[in-house]
């Protein structure tokens, strides 16, 4: 690109290019361009002309100097195919346009315009029906698929999606039908917990399948007020709405039947009612509607402000220098104690104001000044404080005004020297004078009324207490003082904050919104507040009842704390933990103690039952043990370290005081989840000591594994745990599952598609050499004893999710057994189990742990029957 001068007009030799300008019209004329010039342009840059092959054949700069560019070359003209796409106006479908003009009329269908929209969608089907009969073979094309789909055998893969939708629909009305019935009163309520929402509930759960959880949904909307009634099918409906709430969050199930169950759980806690159960309503009945509320918002706002003006102008006195609304001043609350004393002289009024309007002045001033006096009196002022008189007449010289002393009492006498029932309620001395008492009721003494006898003086009363805060105001607060701390970094401040500015009322509030707030800040600062609530539960400030029913509320809502912040739960339960370390929740005697016994952490037995995760329960209470021995090692809180044997007895203890069974919660966890969580926290966090014969379950199964003979194994376990518990059923599981753990270890490594016969041989010989011989002396003649053994097979098939034998065979080419018919015939042939506890285990009564019984009965059928015709033949 080459800048050129521009070209010079007429007259002149040359152009300054420092003060010349472009002129809008002339200049040089491209070759072959437009002899006009650039007559469109408008001076500036870019008013270059553009040429008829779309470019610019000059344009000019801000300088004046023309840029000459490369123009674009025109672009050939595009052929059409010969099967270009083109819109076939006459093949257009006049039936589809007048379904959409049908959906335009319904979207503007309101009450008023009803009959309207009505006869103007009759005469469009009229229309419509004279199409159809002339264009029938394209609309009926659909409903003749549908009947050729349902007359056939086989569906073709295109056609499923129908056929589904069909089934489905088909479903969900049978399930309305159903609920209806029942309303009816058609069907039993029994029927309808066992056979219809237990049966859903458990495929819901098991295979989350969207149209069985729509389905429920569909019966539970329907029937559930109805059901709701029947107090003894309360603790049902508890718990089938628990498992709601747990599918609503499964991210597993697709997000439009989560929003379902969200609204069904909704609709439960608004009593059964609909969210529309008005009806349809007019436009008018809207706007009707809407400005009978504004018409409410705005007389309320006016009876606001009239009331706040009322109150502004209210005084004290009335009548001419009366201490009325233009002498009105702060009544001094903070740092002086004020006592009213009303001369009998003065009970009218000093002026011409009149005694009403005096007398309801002054009954309005003492709403207020008892007000400010309750404020006043939580200041706890001191006994020199310097009494002040205030007395009507306003502040003229000699009109007893507001100053010390004053008219009807010398100043030296024992009324002018400040006294504990004046400084502790000074206005209770209202009706006291130096000359009588003056009537504050309506019609009492104006001028010249007669005096009364002085009423006796009332006994000194108790300073009220400071009222509470509200829920906002507690927020604000709470926030307030721990961004203080953030900053700062004072606890001594802190702690004078809260013991000066929170109520005690709002000490248990304090705490839980305190608490709320730390699991919002960030992981840094989440470890600094913790020395701050130490010193709460080690200062005098906050009692130990405010940290129990705080925490405790806090505990409760652990599951919607885990959605919002995956960190929650350890956070809690480090601060539950360190806390109670430092006695924040035992009484004064029990906190004192370095190592105590009892932590008071009882109420965790009843605040985890609130927890629907089981799996998370188990991660908290792990987390509260693992951070209160680590506190006592590290002496938190200013208190005498311990040694690790003491504080690990101290945790035991505390442990087993609050009542919480783990593996109990590890147990109700789904799909084996709390087990992983037990198991693997146990031993991360060093607490195996709680739980100490799943302790020497984990170094039994390391020994067994590591090849140790099981002679060595049965030294170590006489040696390490005592005969009694040696002998107890809980003992004999921990047992086989370290036994049976080991054994089919191999098996559960390999896997269904991995199992070969060498593993399958491999898991015999565990069974036969290590498994059978160590369970043998533990068992032998214990019938409870071996069906402890048969239920840990069960459990471990059941956290393995049963596994099969895949297409392995036998020597005999038969398939495989599964891994629970594999382990029955083991144990039974190495004589661990006989005939007696088989049946025992079969026949017993279903439990909490119990978990895959009805599976394994089913895969262990075939051998039932083997064992029953074996008995036959041993008695023959």
């Amino acid at each position: 690109m080459k800048v050129l001068p521009p070209p010079s007009s007429p007259g002149t030799r040359g152009t300054d290019l420092t003060t010349s300008r472009t002129p809008r019209t002339g200049g040089m004329a491209p070759a072959g361009g437009d002899p006009r010039g650039s007559s469109g342009g408008g001076g500036a840059f870019g008013s270059g002309r553009r040429d008829r092959a779309g470019g610019y054949a000059d344009m000019f700069d801000p300088r004046g100097s023309k840029v000459q560019t490369s123009v674009v070359p025109p672009q050939p003209e595009l052929k059409k195919s010969g099967n270009a796409w083109a819109r076939n106006r006459e093949a257009d479908d006049e039936v589809e346009a007048k379904v959409k003009q049908v959906r335009s009329l319904l979207n503007k269908l309101t009450l008023e315009k009803f009959d309207k929209i009505y006869t103007q969608i009759k005469d469009i089907m009229k229309v419509v029906t004279k199409a159809r009969e002339k264009k029938s073979a394209a609309m009926n094309e659909f409903v003749d698929k549908l009947e050729v789909i349902s007359k056939q055998e086989t569906i073709r893969p295109e056609d499923i999606g129908v056929v589904i939708g069909r089934a489905k629909r088909r479903m969900l009305g049978n399930i309305m039908f159903i609920g209806e019935l029942f309303k009816k009163k058609l069907i039993l309520e029994k029927i309808i917990h066992t056979e219809c929402i237990q049966r859903l509930l458990t495929i819901s759960k098991a295979k989350k399948e969207e149209d069985v959880i729509e389905a429920l949904i569909q019966l539970v909307s329907t029937t559930g007020k109805l059901l709701s009634m029947n107090t003894k099918a309360r603790p049902l409906m508890d718990n089938y709405f628990k498992d709601f709430a747990l599918l609503s969050r499964d991210k597993e199930i697709p997000s439009r039947v989560r929003f379902l169950l969200k609204d069904l759980l909704d609709l439960r806690d608004a009593g059964w009612q609909g969210r529309r159960d008005d009806g349809a309503k007019t436009i008018a009945e809207i706007h009707a509607d809407i400005e009978k509320e504004e018409k409410e918002k705005e007389a309320a706002a006016a009876a606001s402000a009239s009331s706040a003006r009322s109150r502004d102008t209210r005084g004290f006195g009335g009548g001419r220098g009366g201490y009325g609304r233009d002498m009105r001043g702060p009544i001094p609350t903070s740092h002086h104690a004020v006592s009213m004393h009303i001369p009998s002289a003065a009970r009218g009024g000093s002026g011409a104001g009149g005694a009403p309007a005096a007398r309801n002045r002054l009954s309005a001033a003492w709403e207020s000044v008892e007000r400010k006096e309750a404020a006043a009196a939580a200041t706890q002022m001191s006994a020199d404080a310097t009494t002040v008189k205030l007395r009507p007449g306003g502040l003229r010289p000699g009109g007893g005004g507001l100053r010390p002393g004053g008219r009807g009492r010398a100043a030296g006498s024992d009324a002018a020297r400040p006294s504990a029932s004046l400084l502790s309620n000074s206005f209770a001395q209202l009706a006291e004078s130096a000359g009588g008492t003056m009537s504050l009721r309506p019609g009492g003494g104006g001028r010249g009324a007669a005096p009364k006898p002085a009423a006796p003086k009332p006994a000194p009363s108790t300073p009220s207490a400071p009222p509470g805060l509200s829920k906002d105001a507690l927020k604000r607060k709470t926030k307030s003082i721990l961004s203080e701390y953030l900053s700062i970094k004072d606890v001594k401040e802190a702690l004078e904050c809260v013991k000066e500015e929170v109520p005690s009322s709002n000490y248990t509030g304090f705490v839980q919104t305190a608490m709320r707030n730390v699991l919002e800040l960030r992981v840094q600062e989440r470890e600094v507040m913790l020395p701050l609530f130490e010193a709460f539960a080690s200062g005098s400030v906050l009692p130990h009842s405010a940290f129990v029913d705080a925490f405790s509320d806090v505990v409760k809502m652990l599951d919607d704390l885990d959605i919002d912040d995956p960190k929650a739960c350890e956070y809690v339960g480090k601060y539950l933990g360190r806390l109670a370390a430092v006695g924040a929740f035992a009484p004064k005697a029990a906190a004192d103690a370095a190592a105590p016994a009892d932590a008071g952490l009882g109420f965790l037995g009843s605040a985890v039952k609130e927890i629907e995760n089981p799996a998370l329960a188990v991660k908290l209470i792990i987390g509260v043990f693992a951070n209160f021995k680590a506190a006592l090692v590290a002496g938190a809180g200013g208190r005498a370290a311990v040694d690790d044997d003491a504080a690990s007895a101290a945790s035991m203890a505390a442990y087993t005081a609050c009542g919480v069974d783990l593996e109990a919660l590890a147990a109700a966890a789904p799909g084996g989840g709390g087990e992983k969580v037990l198991g693997g926290t146990l031993e991360k966090s060093g607490m195996g000591f709680l739980l100490p014969l799943r302790a020497a379950g984990a170094d039994i199964a390391k020994r067994l594994r590591d090849g140790t003979p099981v002679a060595d194994v049965q030294a170590w376990i006489e040696a390490n745990v005592a005969a009694t518990v040696r002998e107890s059923s809980a003992f004999v599981r921990t047992l086989a599952a370290a036994a049976l753990g080991t054994a089919v270890a191999p098996t559960l490594s390999a896997g269904e598609r991995g199992l070969t016969a060498d593993v399958v041989s491999e898991e015999a010989r565990l069974l036969k050499d290590a498994a059978a011989p160590l369970l043998r002396p533990a068992v032998d003649g214990n019938v409870d004893a071996q069906v402890a053994v048969l239920l840990e097979a069960q459990a471990i098939c059941y956290r393995a999710r049963f596994p099969g034998a895949g297409t392995l065979t036998g020597p005999d080419g038969k398939p495989r057994s599964p891994l629970v018919r594999r382990l029955f015939d083991g144990l039974y042939d190495h004589d661990v189990i006989d005939e007696e506890s088989a049946n025992a285990w079969k026949d017993r009564d279903p439990g909490a742990d119990d978990s895959g019984k009805t599976e394994a009965l089913v895969q262990t059928n075939a051998w039932f029957e083997w064992l029953a015709t074996a008995e036959e033949e041993d008695d023959k």
